[in-house]
């Protein structure tokens, strides 16, 4: 009697139903759905920093900063948008307030260079990658 299973049958309905199916569905449903309402939180925050951020340096920089801890704390790539945030400082890189781009003619690229704490970002035209420099 040790080597024989139990049919499918004679197992109860409310093991099967407590087995694995309703909660992890819904935790990874709600998880996806707030997934979702941060990425429009984070979309709708930048879009302010971007535009607050000709009138209002600081409110963009909050905008922009609870951005970015939203975008961390969901674990949601942020793209393109990440380069608009400096790497050591976690400022909002807009310029002429608090960027300055330059074109490089030597290595065929662009120089951001953060106001604020003056780290340097070099993006070569022929590539996506962007490197940084203290």
């Amino acid at each position: 009697m040790e080597g024989i299973r139990p049919n499918r049958e004679d197992v109860t309905r409310s093991a099967l139903r407590t087995r694995h199916r309703p909660n992890r569905h819904s935790k990874c449903a709600r998880k996806q759905e707030r997934r979702a309402i941060a990425r429009q939180q984070i979309n709708d925050l930048f879009g302010r920093a971007l535009t607050e951020s000709k009138v209002d340096g600081e409110l963009a920089q909050s905008h922009a900063k609870i951005a970015f801890n939203i975008a961390t704390r969901f674990n949601i790539k942020l793209k393109e948008k990440r380069k608009l945030i400096c790497r050591s400082c976690n400022s909002l890189i807009v310029p002429p307030s608090a960027a300055r781009y330059r074109l490089s003619g030597k290595r065929k690229g662009m120089n951001i260079t953060c106001l604020k704490c003056g780290r340097v970002y070099r993006v070569l035209f022929g590539s996506e990658k962007i490197k940084a420099q203290e």
